[in-house]
């Protein structure tokens, strides 16, 4: 997890903690993202957006590590969009428990 404020990270890590198969591995600060990121051979992460910071970071991710699943969690909580590799961005403007775990899952649309 990048960014996050603490609260909305003990939230998503309560969530995950529910679904087998999922496991929150660590959090990085932005710059540290990329390498944090391989260190752990995630599979997704999820960013916190900040204003006018979120595309930067996320397109430095796409780019090192095409492969990786992006998902960007509004600071609020409440809005979402997930970068699958290869697909154009997906929003959700309400983010539920399960439009989570279907967002890091990857579930099909």
């Amino acid at each position: 997890m990048v960014n996050l404020p603490r609260l909305l990270n003990g939230v998503l890590s309560a969530i995950v903690a529910e679904h087998d198969g999922m496991k929150v591995i660590g959090e990085a600060d932005a710059r540290d993202a990329v390498a944090e990121a391989r260190d752990c051979d995630a599979n997704v992460v999820v960013i916190g957006t900040e204003e006018g910071k979120t595309d930067a970071v996320c397109a430095m991710m796409r780019k090192a590590m095409p492969e990786l699943r992006i998902v960007a969690i509004g600071r609020e909580g409440r809005r979402a969009t997930v970068y699958e590799p290869g697909d154009a961005p997906r929003e959700a403007n309400e983010v539920s428990a399960e439009v989570l775990v279907e967002m890091l899952r990857g579930a099909p649309r």
